[in-house]
């Protein structure tokens, strides 16, 4: 009996047809198109954000070669001031043993 049971339930499923083939084809053709649409304007998007941080990584490269030749250009002013006062000390302390 459990056998014959198990055998009317797997003739009722065959008989039955499935979910997906009884959605007409522009029915099974919106639910791809929309999540198409839905994926390409989140490559979009992504796009549009990688060439935003492009052109500012960029500037920020920029900026930062800016400042690098900026920062060479105080350090050298720097040294050349130390020098200079170190000079002056040096004469004002020979002045001074002269006296």
């Amino acid at each position: 009996m459990a056998n014959a049971t198990a055998k009317a339930r797997s003739i009722d499923r065959e008989q039955t047809p499935s979910y997906s083939s009884a959605m007409t084809e522009s029915e099974q053709k919106d639910p791809l198109d929309s999540e198409m649409e839905r994926l390409s304007g989140r490559i979009d998007t992504m796009l549009r954000l990688c060439e935003e941080l492009r052109v500012e990584n960029q500037s920020l490269r920029s900026q930062r070669d800016q400042l690098t030749a900026e920062r060479a250009r105080l350090v050298e002013h720097l040294d050349i001031a130390r020098t200079r006062v170190e000079a002056m000390v040096s004469r004002l302390k020979a002045l001074e043993q002269e006296t």
